[in-house]
């Protein structure tokens, strides 16, 4: 039998405040029942689960748990070990069972940044944070006054290219000399080796665990998701369907929302073929870009094999997307899905001919030259495209709109775009901090959000871009679908010539 002390006993109709007397990790291949036994493990046992956290990584199909656990009266800590090891047998896990009233020992690094260094040195000073501190490591020696104050040891070892895997090898023998059984990262900006990854593998926590999507392109998320990085809002399988060339069509088609018929190539003569049979003119663009960096606009066979040979790199790895050029009027949304609702607080109508990238272009708030039935349609994609997709927070939609007012979708980015200030300001909405509150759980209507579109104002917001080419020499002055434009100004009032 253990020496843990027995719970107090509870008044009649009241919970006893219970401390955990034990922590249970465990992993295996997931499939049914594993929450089941592991609780009827504990039940049986007399002891009562406080906290339960799992996960589900459907990538490779395994299952992540932990329990922390209040032991009973007559509680057999090897009794226990005995009936689980059965359990564990059975759903093949790496477990590991410890004493939640012990200390870990925890090796915490950092570079110059100190605010995540500072926290837990005064949790941990303050006994608010259950650890033991046997040495700090940073690639700078700024934070060795800090680490003396508390009495801790500081180890400087600095990182170069040259020194890099002498560093690492030392890191890995303090780590054995202080018995640390935790590494952590509290803001240490050096890449950390393979070598050194696989050998902290299981016991190393970068305690910036979590970002916001902000990158262009699905690729930056799927990277960052099997090293381990978790992300808040719009997940990598959303970011996916809509950055994807064919997830994203499906999509459509699904919804039944239009877009300019086009298709994604992968060598030249396909892309002849292909151009001849959607019509001349077309847009031509490598699949995730930023910035409309290498957009173009053709108007004959001879203008797209020129393209197509010098400006982009065309492969089965890097497909080049063209599509039929609609002529006609272009509009943007900035909006935000909370996975349920949706909101957009603005339609924006661009001046500037279709073709001109949307950062390069005026934006107008509302919109001057279009129908109600326009707007309306307009809201409809907004609304069914967050939704269908699976966006958790911020995006970007951009559309045309030909003479018949048929109205066709350009993009969807699923993140926050440069027009997100503007429309802020000129909607008194702050899309930013509603975003921030939709992806850390807090629906709309929870922030008082209940409609789809607000009353638009009165008066008239623009959105001016400001160029540089006084400053850089030899540039390009025409517009077109890539970007030229290295800032904004905005101006409003009552009428439109006037704010322009």
């Amino acid at each position: 039998m253990t020496d843990l002390a027995p719970l107090a006993p509870a008044m009649p109709g009241t919970i006893a405040v219970q401390k955990p007397a034990r922590i249970l990790t465990l992993s295996c291949e997931d499939r049914p029942g594993i929450v089941h036994a592991v609780s009827g493990v504990l039940y049986r046992q007399g002891c009562n689960i406080l906290e339960s956290a799992q996960f589900s990584d459907p990538r490779d199909g395994r299952f992540f748990m932990r329990v922390a656990f209040a032991a009973g009266e007559r509680f057999d800590d090897a009794a226990l070990r005995r009936e689980f090891g059965g359990v564990a047998g059975t759903f093949r896990m790496d477990w590991d069972m410890i004493d939640a009233a012990r200390p870990a020992r925890v090796l915490l690094m950092v570079s110059r940044f100190g605010h995540c260094l500072n926290d837990l040195l005064f949790r941990q000073a303050t006994g608010n944070l259950n650890i033991e501190i046997p040495a700090i490591v940073s690639n700078h020696r700024d934070f060795e006054p800090l680490a003396k104050n508390y009495g801790i040891p500081f180890h400087h070892l600095p990182v170069t290219a040259a020194t890099k895997a002498e560093q690492e090898a030392r890191l890995l023998e303090i780590l054995a000399e202080t018995e640390a059984s935790l590494v952590v990262l509290a803001r240490y900006m050096q890449v950390l080796s393979n070598d050194l990854c696989r050998a902290l593998d299981g016991r190393a926590i970068n305690i910036h665990h979590s970002f916001l999507p902000s990158f262009k392109g699905a690729k930056p998320y799927h990277q960052a998701y099997d090293r381990g990085v978790k992300l808040i809002g719009t997940d990598c399988a959303a970011i996916e369907r809509a950055e994807n060339r064919d997830s994203f069509e499906k999509i459509l088609v699904d919804l039944g929302i239009p877009q300019p018929q086009g298709e994604a190539i992968t060598d030249i003569e396909e892309g002849v073929r292909v151009a001849e049979k959607i019509g001349y003119p077309v847009l031509v663009r490598p699949s995730f870009v930023l910035g409309g960096r290498a957009m173009q606009i053709v108007a004959n066979e001879q203008q797209l094999r020129e393209y197509l040979k010098t400006a982009v790199e065309i492969s089965e790895d890097k497909p080049v997307l063209v599509d039929h050029y609609i002529r006609g009027k272009e509009l943007e949304v900035d909006a935000i899905c909370d996975g349920v609702d949706v909101f957009v607080p603005g339609i924006m109508e661009l001046v500037e001919r279709t073709g001109v990238h949307s950062g390069d272009s005026i934006s107008v708030y509302p919109t001057f030259s279009v129908s109600d039935k326009v707007k309306g349609t307009i809201l409809s994609y907004a609304k069914k495209l967050g939704l269908g997709i699976g966006i958790i927070g911020l995006y970007n939609i951009q559309f045309i709109v030909d003479p018949k007012e048929n109205v066709y979708i350009i993009e969807v980015n699923p993140r926050s775009s440069r027009t997100v200030p503007f429309l802020s300001k000129a909607t008194g909405y702050s899309l930013a901090d509603i975003a921030t509150e939709v992806i850390l759980g807090k629906s709309l209507k929870e922030q008082g959000i209940f409609g789809l579109y607000p009353d638009e104002k009165k008066r008239y917001y623009v959105k001016v871009p400001v160029f540089s080419f006084n400053k850089i020499k030899g540039l390009d002055a025409y517009l077109s679908p890539e970007m030229k434009s290295t800032g904004e100004a905005i101006g409003y009032d009552d009428k439109l010539n006037r704010a322009l």
